[in-house]
């Protein structure tokens, strides 16, 4: 395990590797701040978005779609211009937007929790290419993981309090979902299960907060096949990156926690997927 950035973050979330310039893209939600790691150099740049900041991915024209507080925009790096999209939850200022991924259509998919955790106000929206979107989950607490099937059929989610992750039907043409089963529960003892990624085997990577860990499992079986204790125990993310996707990168909250607020990465020994971009592939 190395740590590669140690800059206190509050709550680091929302790793996602652009192989176009070897550039890990993450944020710290609670300061506002978009973050970009510089493999090759160990640089990491801090961009301030003003507000919350869930998530950030790249767009398939270079650019990244972000999350704020409760809107949506679209941030160039190289200008710092950010240009608001589309606001899914207009005036829900006791909202936030928190987890997000692109789904291998193109489409990002974002989740909303309430501030404070307390009620279920969270929802799980689809954005298009276009900037049209719709709500396909309500009723959430706080919407976390993401992640596809290789075959494109699957569609893995969490809602973290329930410490189980959701299996749904997903249709990539139409971005359509339908619940199938929980495939995976945790005991709580464990931590919380929050951010999530697929490797190349099929096979899902959990970082539970709380927890001090990322663990492998097989959704189909339901069997943790490899556990990683993580330094800071709040662990929040991981994604696969690094020149041949070798590299597994955790994202980690300061909260309570001395240890954690950095950046860290290992090689676990399996390889992952690129990431999916917005827009069009």
């Amino acid at each position: 395990m190395r740590l590669l950035v140690s800059n206190d973050t509050i709550l680091g979330e929302g790793p996602a590797w652009d192989h176009r310039n070897n550039t890990l893209y993450w944020v710290d939600i609670q300061r506002g701040h978009l973050q970009a790691y510089d493999y090759a150099s160990g640089e990491n740049s801090i961009y301030p978005m003003g507000e919350f900041v869930g998530a950030a991915v790249p767009t398939t024209d270079g650019r990244l779609i972000v999350a704020l507080q409760n809107r949506l925009g679209i941030f160039d790096v190289e200008t710092r211009q950010l240009d608001i999209v589309c606001t899914p939850e207009p005036g829900q200022i006791s909202n936030r937007f928190n987890d997000g991924k692109c789904d291998p259509a193109g489409r990002f998919w974002i989740g909303s929790t309430q501030i404070n955790h307390q009620d279920p106000t969270g929802k799980l929206y689809c954005v298009a290419p276009s900037f049209a979107f719709s709500s396909k989950l309500d009723d959430l607490l706080i919407s976390n993981g993401l992640a596809w099937s290789l075959d494109h059929k699957t569609m893995y989610f969490i809602d973290s309090p329930t410490h189980k992750v959701g299996e749904f039907d997903y249709d990539e043409t139409s971005g359509e979902i339908e619940f199938r089963r929980n495939a995976l529960s945790f005991d709580q003892r464990q931590g919380t299960p929050d951010g999530m990624c697929i490797d190349s085997e099929g096979m899902l990577w959990i970082a539970f907060y709380g927890g001090g860990k990322v663990a492998c499992y097989d959704p189909g079986s339901g069997r943790c096949l490899k556990e990683i204790p993580v330094p800071a125990r709040n662990t929040t993310s991981c994604c696969f990156g690094g020149p041949d996707l070798d590299v597994l990168f955790i994202t980690t909250a300061k909260r309570d926690d001395p240890q954690g607020g950095g950046l860290y990465c290992c090689s676990p020994g399996v390889g992952g997927l690129p990431t999916n971009f917005f827009g069009k592939p």
